[in-house]
């Protein structure tokens, strides 16, 4: 326990000199000395009017659902006037083509109906998915991990890295330092369903054998109870976004 002892106290420290340095070194300039702003255009209300405003796409995206963290508070931003709908299940499908034909995957909504999913396709290889699985939970609760060394000067971050301390007591840091090839192989899958499980590496731009086991833990879990999509469309976030930001004197650059 000494050396988890250290270490917070270490952290401690370092977060308590950078918020000191911070509030009283006064060092730093002010990026809001400068007034910028060009006049907002007009927020456009008339339905009519809206449907010919292009609608740029976005990715869907995932924890959406009531009593989430992320519907919490983009629900105080819009005042809980953007109305997110859930993607059909499965939300996704994986395609393999191979000499005996085509095979589908679907990705179901919801953790259970997601791994069921999986173990039905394979079933001989059903405790690699659980401990797949797991590993995807307990890497992606530890994020908060990589944004608390933001808050750290970097002597200390580069001092607490090679002590071997980071990848020691964070899982997410550890797995920061695996590609999702080298982790899924050691879990002992099957060449068919490591490709399955990293279908969705095009989100994140880099092949599983180049990607951190981390980022892809992070994104498998985000979206483990589906996609959502703001109904009407993407320009929905800004319709109901901005009103919320004028009101409190701000202004929004068209």
């Amino acid at each position: 326990w000494l050396p988890l002892v250290l270490l917070l106290a270490v952290l401690l420290l370092a977060v308590l000199c950078k918020v000191y340095l911070g509030l009283f070194s006064g060092s730093s300039p002010n990026p809001f000395s400068e007034d910028v702003k060009r006049p907002p255009a007009p927020l456009v209300t008339d339905k009519e009017a809206r449907k010919k405003v292009l609608k740029q796409g976005i990715h869907y995206i995932g924890r959406m659902e009531e009593g989430s963290t992320g519907r919490f508070i983009l629900d105080q931003i819009t005042e809980g006037q953007l109305d997110w709908a859930p993607l059909s299940s499965p939300f996704d499908i994986m395609v393999l083509e191979g000499p005996n034909g085509r095979k589908e995957y679907p990705m179901y909504s919801g953790e259970k109906a997601y791994i069921q999913g999986l173990k039905e396709k394979f079933p001989q290889e059903e405790a690699i998915i659980d401990k797949y699985i797991k590993l995807v939970k307990v890497v992606s609760s530890g994020a908060p991990h990589a944004i608390l060394l933001k808050f750290l000067p970097l002597p200390v971050v580069q001092l607490l890295n090679r002590c071997g301390l980071l990848t020691r007591f964070s899982p997410f840091l550890q797995a920061s330092t695996q590609s999702l090839a080298e982790v899924l192989q050691q879990l002992g899958a099957s060449s068919e369903l490591q490709a399955v499980l990293s279908y969705i590496f095009p989100t994140y731009g880099v092949t599983p054998s180049h990607s951190a086991f981390s980022m892809h833990a992070l994104l498998v879990n985000h979206y483990m109870e589906g996609g959502f999509y703001p109904r009407g469309g993407s320009s929905e976030i800004a319709f109901h976004t901005i009103p919320v930001i004028q009101r409190a004197g701000g202004a929004v650059l068209t």
